[in-house]
This record gives C-alpha cells, sequence and structure tokens, in this order.
C-alpha cells in the first residue's frame, strides 16, 4: 500500500489509482524502540469493468529496512466460494519498480487473473519497519473510496507524537492509553486539485513520531551522527583541491569553483535517499565511477571544502512546489532533497548570495546557471541544517525576480486589419531548465514540435511561420524561443476597431479557490508581456488608462502607450513573489487572479474623433 517516502530525491505515496470500493482498510500498528510492526487488513469490492484490470495483481513494497513477514490474498466470489488465493510464497517478485537507479525497494507482486464482477478481495499482510529515523504516516484518503477506515497506533512510549493532517471533519480521533486511534466511514475518493499539493504536506493523513528527539536540533544531530565518519579527505581530494584553486585567491571563489566541479564534472543520477538510502556515498568512491545523488554529490563537495579549511554541514529539504514542510512537527517526513550549507566566516559573500544565519546554500545537483543560483522548488522551502552543534531549521527566501518569463511581440498592421512581425519568449530560472533538457536530450524534429505547441497555446489563433530555440548563457538558466506570426483578422474593420492580445497569464482562476480548504500553489517569479505595434498611418492611437494593483502575494501592473516612433506599446507585468499561498491568504490570491483574468479577457479600442 504505501512506500517509502523518499525514494529517488522525489517524495510521493505510492496508492494505486483503483476505482473500485474499499469496503475495510484496518491497519494497526505496532511500535518500539527499534521500529514498527504493521499489520494490514483490506477488504475490496470489484464493481465495475475497469477494476478488473486495475486489481488484477496486487503489490505489497519492501526495501532493506522493511520484512514482509506474513501475506495472505484470497478473492471470494459473490456466491461465498473462494475463487483464488496467494500465500507468501506465491508472491512475485519484481525489483524494477521504477523507483531509482540504487532503490532497494522491492515489489511482492500477487497476481489476481481470475477476477470477476461481484468478486471480494481480502488482503491480509505484515511488515516489520526497522527505519533509521523513528517517524511515519499513513493518509485518510485514498484514489479509491473506503467505506470504512481504522487506524491504530501504540507503544509509542513518552516520545510518541502524532498530528493529523487536514483530516478534520472526515475523521474522528482520540488518544489512547498507548498511542493514537484514528476511525472514519463513507470516505470519498481523493481528488486532487489543480495547484495543490501532495498527500503527506496538504493531507488528509495522520502522521506520528516516536522513540527519538522530539526537536529540530535531536533530528539534525541524529542524522549528522548517521554520516559523520563519511567524510575523508584522501591525498586524492587534496590534489584535486589545489588543482582547481591554484590560480585563484579570493576563498570565495574557490567555494563556486569546487562547486561548479561538483556540479558540472560529477554527473546527477537520482538514487534513493529514503529508508535504506539516506547514507551517503564517501567521496573517493564519488569521483572513481564520475556520478552520484543528491546527498552524495553535497557529500563530495563538503569533503572539498574541508580540504580548503572551510566547515559545511548536509541540509535535508524538499526539492519541489508541491509540498511544505510543517515546522511544528519535527521529523525526517518530508525531505526527499540533500544540499549544502557552507559556514561563511573567514570570507565575503555578496548580497546576491543566498546567504541564512552565516551560511551559504549550495545545491550540487544542478548543472545549469552559477553555483549560488538556487531552484525556485527549494526557494521558500524549511532546510533542516544537519550540525551536531548547532542543528536548526531555516527557511530559504525567495528569488522570485530570478524567475520569469518575457514574451515580446513586435509588428505591424495594415489597413485591412491583418497582422504580421514575430515572437519571442525569453525563459529565465527553473521555466527554462526543461527546455535545456530537452535541447540537451531530444531530437531537433521533436523540439519544433515542442515549441509550435507553445506558442499556439500563448498566442491562438497566429499562424506560425519559422520557428528557432536557443539557449542564453548567464547566471541563471535562460532559453529563448521565436516564431514568425500573422493574424489575417487581427483587427476587425469598422468606425470603432478593437485590438484583442494575448498574455502570458500567471495565475489560477478565480473560480478554482471556490470552496478550496487547501494551500494553492503556484510558481513564483516575474512574468512580462509587451507587444509593439505600428499601426497604418492615419489610425488614432489607442488611449486606455493603467491598470495596476498590489497586495502581499505580487501585483500586476499593465500600461498602454505610444512610443517616440510612433509604435503602440502594450505592457503587462504579473509578479508573483511566493509558491506556497495558504488559505488565509486567498483573498489576496483572488484579487490577482480577478484581475488577471479580467484584463486578459478585455481589448484596446483605437476610436477616432469625427472626422479623424
Amino acid at each position: 500500500m504505501k512506500r517509502s517516502l523518499l525514494v529517488v530525491c522525489a517524495l510521493f505515496s505510492a496508492l494505486g489509482a483503483n476505482a473500485a470500493t474499499i469496503a475495510e482498510r484496518s491497519i494497526e500498528y505496532q511500535l518500539s524502540d527499534s521500529g514498527m510492526r504493521e499489520h494490514a487488513q483490506i477488504q475490496v469490492e470489484i464493481e465495475e469493468s475497469g477494476d478488473l484490470l486495475a486489481w488484477s495483481e496486487y503489490s505489497i513494497f519492501i526495501d532493506d529496512h522493511i520484512e514482509l513477514l506474513s501475506a495472505s490474498i484470497k478473492v471470494v466470489g459473490a456466491d461465498g466460494d473462494t475463487v483464488d488465493s496467494v500465500k507468501k510464497r506465491d508472491l512475485r517478485e519484481e525489483t524494477s519498480v521504477g523507483f531509482g537507479l540504487h532503490s532497494s525497494t522491492t515489489a511482492m507482486v500477487a497476481d489476481l487473473p481470475t477476477l470477476s464482477l461481484g468478486d471480494r478481495i481480502f488482503i491480509d499482510f505484515v511488515r516489520m519497519h526497522e527505519p533509521l529515523f523513528l517517524a511515519d504516516w499513513e493518509p485518510i484518503l485514498l484514489d479509491t473510496p473506503q467505506k470504512n477506515l481504522s487506524i491504530r497506533i501504540s507503544g509509542g512510549g513518552q516520545r510518541f507524537r502524532w498530528q493529523l493532517r487536514r483530516g478534520d471533519g472526515l475523521v474522528e480521533i482520540k488518544e489512547t492509553e498507548s498511542g493514537v486511534h484514528c476511525w472514519g466511514r463513507d470516505l470519498p475518493r481523493k481528488k486532487p486539485r489543480d495547484g495543490a499539493g501532495d498527500t503527506l504536506s496538504v493531507g488528509p493523513a495522520l502522521v506520528w513520531a516516536w522513540g527519538q528527539s522530539a526537536d529540530w536540533a535531536g533530528v539534525a544531530e541524529r542524522y549528522a551522527e548517521l554520516t559523520e565518519d563519511v567524510s575523508r579527505g584522501t591525498d586524492r581530494i587534496r590534489q584535486l583541491v589545489e588543482g582547481e584553486t591554484a590560480d585563484l585567491d579570493a576563498t570565495r571563489e574557490k567555494v563556486l569553483a569546487l562547486a561548479d566541479y561538483a556540479r558540472l564534472k560529477v554527473r546527477y543520477e537520482a538514487v534513493e535517499i529514503g529508508v535504506g538510502g539516506w547514507i551517503p556515498t564517501p567521496a573517493d568512491e564519488v569521483l572513481d565511477r564520475g556520478w552520484g545523488d543528491c546527498k552524495d554529490k553535497s557529500e563530495f563537495l563538503k569533503t572539498l571544502l574541508e580540504a580548503i579549511g572551510l566547515k559545511a554541514h548536509l541540509v535535508l529539504i524538499h526539492n519541489g512546489r508541491s509540498a511544505m514542510l510543517d515546522p511544528m512537527f519535527p521529523s525526517t517526513l518530508g525531505f526527499n532533497h540533500c544540499i549544502l550549507a557552507v559556514e561563511t566566516e573567514g570570507f565575503e559573500t555578496l548580497p546576491s548570495d543566498p546567504v541564512i544565519d552565516g551560511l551559504l546554500f549550495l545545491d550540487p545537483t544542478f548543472d545549469r546557471g552559477v553555483a549560488e543560483w538556487l531552484s525556485p522548488y527549494i526557494q521558500g522551502q524549511w532546510a533542516l541544517v544537519t550540525d551536531a552543534e548547532n542543528g536548526r531549521l531555516l527557511k530559504l527566501p525567495v528569488r522570485f525576480s530570478e524567475e520569469g518569463r518575457m514574451m515580446r511581440v513586435q509588428g505591424g498592421i495594415d489597413e485591412e486589419g491583418a497582422f504580421s512581425g514575430a515572437a519571442q519568449v525569453y525563459m529565465t530560472g527553473f521555466r527554462a531548465v526543461g527546455w535545456l533538457r530537452d535541447q540537451d536530450s531530444e531530437a531537433p524534429e521533436r523540439i519544433e514540435e515542442t515549441t509550435r505547441k507553445y506558442f499556439h497555446h500563448v498566442l491562438p489563433g497566429m499562424t506560425l511561420g519559422n520557428v528557432t530555440w536557443r539557449e542564453i548563457e548567464g547566471p541563471v538558466p535562460a532559453f529563448v524561443i521565436e516564431a514568425v506570426i500573422s493574424d489575417d483578422r487581427f483587427v476587425r474593420s469598422g468606425r470603432s476597431r478593437r485590438l484583442r492580445f494575448s498574455y502570458l497569464d500567471t495565475l489560477p482562476e478565480s473560480r478554482e479557490l471556490d470552496d478550496r480548504d487547501e494551500p494553492m500553489v503556484v510558481l513564483p517569479g516575474i512574468n512580462l508581456t509587451q507587444w509593439n505595434l505600428v499601426l497604418p498611418e492615419g489610425w488614432c492611437p489607442p488611449t486606455a488608462e493603467p491598470a495596476s494593483i498590489g497586495n502581499s502575494i505580487g501585483s500586476i501592473d499593465q500600461t498602454v502607450e505610444v512610443d517616440e516612433a510612433g509604435r503602440v506599446v502594450i505592457t503587462r507585468k504579473t509578479t508573483v513573489r511566493r509558491s506556497w499561498i495558504g488559505v488565509e491568504s486567498f483573498e489576496h490570491l483572488r484579487e490577482l487572479a480577478s484581475a488577471e483574468n479580467r484584463l486578459s479577457r478585455g481589448s484596446v479600442r483605437i476610436e477616432c474623433p469625427e472626422g479623424g
């Protein structure tokens, strides 16, 4: 039912997207100082033809820290007779489950080819978890409706703590003498909405931890203890560092040069960081093989920096817009990425460097831009600095000004109202990364197809001619796409002419916030659209009042002007300052979204006075 949380440097909940009804889901967890015993009992009702394929096999996931003690899967027909029965010894082992290059996760699969409508599946299994960090969670809702749910947890001891995330009104919960019991009836199918986070971050979910420190300093110290013997400076490492920094004097220059070596010379490969994969590979081995995952590359860079006398610490963080760590519940749940924090005492940094609390944060997994650029997928996230003596949770800033898109359209309109010209979309930051990856791996024909689809999306109705694309070198990843465009009916004829423009819309439609009780996740940055138009001789230039609105989420500014050359210039700038927008900020988000939608539906009029 549930895989380890931190796999392939990407957090996810592995729950089947099946349509059948779960009549009963009962899970009991017995906690101890070393681990957790899980007993799951699930009864599934096969109701539709699509269920036959969806449930033709059932997987129970294990890894190096999860042992399957027993398993029994039985299919019972509508007449009450047993149709099929699968025991633990009959399970098929499937190791290629897509969880990473060196993931220890294995699927133990029960094949159920004899299903018929009206059948019921009875699933019963016991797993023993022995994780490095004593914390876990269980989702309340699944992709399948549930008639009855029961989650019991016992044996956590004095340090047991729990939290029900966003399950109010769905389930009841009470503390017991040794733990907690959560139960519910007639639970609907999980229906993620656009812009929502993942299951763990927005819930509903039951989360718990036990046996280890209940504060962030304790969690950081635990991880530091697990990794303290990994860093080993060797002669090979020292020789490498000397060679890479021989011509550099300033310590900051040396830091960035070594960061570039870790980013650009050591290939990134997504390897499990979750249960069974928390410990990074020693620097010598990473150097020998030439690749590593996020924790390996961070540990490698840590070792290089130690060779020039600097202290650095591994940092656990969430990489992605879909989750936000809960700072009130100290545990390793929610982390799926590892970066590095370098103590800045003894060397100067620039105001643009991502420095917080005397630490310079670097992510050696990105091979585009400069070393000090951080992806917006980790900007604004809580970061756990795993310093054994001063472990702490810090929130990284959001540098929205480095992220964004700019669409510039230039051209002219003839007497018949036809437009011809060119369009350019310039993307910076993470918006450019996907295009850069495609440029590295895709055939030109495929990139051209993607480029044309993008222009059709942002400039609907335009006829496309030649399209081109290219990477832009600079401190932040950047990519530009260009197209020759035309539209024979751009302006409708008549005394009153209307110009309707397309813009780079950024925000959700305001109706998406109706009856919403979960956060909205957007991509921060600056999105600028500018139209530069040459009107036919004798046409009066448009007049329009500028529009401007701003609040805690961001701002929207739109102007219509005529430049010195007589060209009409329409400019809209939408700024989004943060990505994770809670329900408490929906009023401001709705205000901006409504304004953007209203401006996008509007048109610019060209009206000449009598005789004009």
